[in-house]
């Protein structure tokens, strides 16, 4: 019987499961949430949700959303593989907006700044296990040991640092700037970035102090969305009253282009392979694709009405799998994965066949 080397099976096995990368957009205009299939650019679902969906949060693989229905006090589950809404958690406030996922994947923070409420979830029994009375809560970040988390305040433009363990405040980061919105958390480099409404202001979370601010020029950056692609040190901020993009190179902390796609930017996020930038467009009811490196407009997908994004809304999700012989699909990755294994499995063949005849 032929036998296959073991790094060809090993490869096979590793793309046995293939990703499917999604934009899940909320669209706030009807209350309705657009999947965009990334590789085909197309619209391949449109789910109901209850009212105003915003905040979101993903778990590690990428196959569970959470997302808050600003309107009805109540946390959307989505299985990303199937496009369903799985399950909805009650909240005892009705206007959540921010929410952020342990790194444990066991609870979620959700801010609520109309009714000045951080409510804690346990999320096996999708049941609210705590709430902190906070100011204006917009946004909450978890650090990545899930023992503490940073809190935006829209009114008093401060942060407050989240003990989670007994959900209290541990300090305050007072007067970071004007309706602090957007935060991203860079790691790695013991970073948490704010986006104000004229800012962005850079926290050491080893010391939970400000270490810099760079400024963004016009105010509109708050709710605007904020990405950052850790392989070339790039962030991206948006700015809803302009219409453009700030790109702040993190090595240095200094804004180096700025791109003006035009519209009124709700939401940004990169694609797994930060190959592209969706834009959401709130004012035009789409999405628009942009080079990350130019800035320039790839693609333009229509979308529902109002859509917004507080977090980041691209997934790489499982694909859906139904019947008994379900038909594989491949990201770019997995095809050429596939193809370089045929090779691999074609040389392989004819070194074999060629040795058999010598003998």
């Amino acid at each position: 019987m032929k036998q296959f080397p073991a790094v060809v099976f090993l490869l096979l096995a590793a793309t046995s499961a293939f990703a499917v990368p999604k934009a899940f957009v909320p669209n706030q205009g009807d209350e309705t949430i657009s999947v965009i299939d990334i590789a085909g650019g197309t619209i391949e679902a449109t789910l109901n949700a209850t009212s105003n969906p915003l905040g979101i949060a993903q778990t590690a693989d990428g196959s569970t959303l959470y997302v808050t229905n600003e309107n009805a006090g109540s946390v959307a589950i989505i299985d990303t593989a199937t496009n369903t809404i799985t399950g909805t958690i009650l909240l005892p406030t009705n206007r959540p907006a921010g929410i952020s996922l342990s790194p444990d994947e066991s609870t979620l923070l959700v801010a609520d700044p109309f009714s000045d409420a951080l409510h804690e979830v346990d999320v096996a029994s999708a049941t609210v296990s705590g709430t902190l009375t906070l100011d204006s809560p917009a946004q909450a970040q978890f650090s990545a040991d899930g023992s503490k988390a940073w809190v935006s305040l829209t009114n008093t433009g401060d942060i407050e640092v989240v003990d989670t363990a007994s959900l209290t405040v541990s300090s305050t980061i007072s007067s970071v700037g004007t309706n602090p919105g957007g935060l991203l958390l860079d790691d790695a480099n013991d970073r948490l970035y704010v986006a104000t409404q004229g800012n962005l202001v850079i926290i050491d979370t080893s010391t939970d102090s400000v270490t810099d601010t760079v400024s963004l020029g016009a105010s509109g950056h708050s709710g605007a969305g904020i990405a950052l692609d850790t392989s070339t040190g790039l962030l991206y901020v948006g700015n809803a009253d302009t219409g453009e993009v700030k790109v702040v190179d993190t090595a240095t902390d200094m804004v180096t282009n700025t791109f003006t796609p035009g519209g009124e930017p709700r939401g940004l996020a990169l694609t797994p392979d930060n190959s592209s930038l969706f834009l959401l467009d709130h004012a035009n009811d789409q999405a628009l694709v942009l080079d990350p490196a130019t800035g320039t407009v790839n693609a333009t997908i229509a979308v529902g009405p109002e859509p917004q994004a507080r977090g980041n809304f691209i997934v790489d999700a499982p694909s859906a799998q139904s019947g008994s012989n379900p038909i594989p699909t491949m990201s770019p990755t997995g095809l050429l994965v596939a193809v370089s294994l045929m090779l691999i499995a074609g040389v392989w063949m004819a070194r074999h066949r060629r040795h058999r005849r010598s003998k």
